[in-house]
């Protein structure tokens, strides 16, 4: 896979997560298939068919959603840290990096 859509994939899976969740703040048990549920009423068709049609994918996100909604949410966090000093060490990405998160 060229990089623009590794980026670009990865980008909308932990972007609909993150909508998914802050979308059941009340909700401390997540569920696989309330995504699932989620994405179809979002009218996320594309998502949805890539996940059936990809066995490793839906596999590694049912681990992830499945559970505690604070543990999703610790791992959000630290995925963002990581992203962002990565990006504050790249020419150009770096300026972006410290208006998203000065």
């Amino acid at each position: 896979m060229d990089p623009m859509t590794t980026a670009a994939s990865f980008g909308t899976i932990v972007g609909l997560l993150s909508s998914f969740i802050n979308e059941r703040r009340n909700t401390e048990e997540l569920e696989y298939n309330e995504f699932v549920e989620w994405l179809l009423n979002k009218r996320h068709a594309t998502i949805l068919k890539e996940l059936e049609s990809n066995e490793r994918l839906s596999r590694s996100l049912k681990l992830l959603v499945n559970g505690n909604q604070s543990e999703l949410i610790i791992k959000f966090e630290a995925l963002e840290n990581t992203l962002l000093t990565i990006a504050s060490r790249i020419d150009g990405l770096a300026l972006v990096a410290d208006v998203i998160a000065p």
